[in-house]
C-alpha cells in the first residue's frame, strides 16, 4: 500500500501486507534517505506488474499532491524488491510531446 492521507496531510510511506499465513501482519517498508522517491499524494492508480521483466513490481501512477491547490500529478514510479531484500522505487521514462 502506497501514499493517502493522514486527514490533514499526503503521505508518502509505503506497507506491506504478509497474508501468507495467518495472523497477518503490516510491515513498514523503509526505503533509504537520500533514494529518489514519489512525491507524497493521494487518489493515484496503483497496480502489480504480473508479466515480463517487471513481475512483482508496484507500479503507480499520478494522483494530486494532496498540498494546498492538489495540484495533479502525471509521474509513474516502479517500487521493486531485489534478491537481497532491499527495496527501492524507479521513476518511469516519461516523454511528453
Amino acid at each position: 500500500m502506497f501514499g493517502g492521507n493522514t486527514g490533514k496531510e499526503a503521505e508518502n510511506d509505503c506497507w506491506f501486507l504478509k497474508a501468507d499465513k495467518s495472523p497477518f501482519s503490516w510491515t513498514k517498508i523503509n526505503i533509504p534517505t537520500g533514494t529518489n522517491k514519489p512525491s507524497a499524494r493521494v487518489y493515484h492508480s496503483a497496480s502489480v506488474c504480473n508479466s515480463g521483466i517487471s513481475s512483482g513490481m508496484v507500479i503507480v501512477f499520478g494522483g494530486r499532491s494532496g498540498t494546498g491547490n492538489q495540484d495533479a500529478l502525471d509521474d509513474s514510479w516502479g517500487l521493486c524488491r531485489h534478491r537481497d531484500g532491499r527495496w527501492d522505487w524507479v521513476k518511469a521514462p516519461y516523454n511528453k510531446n
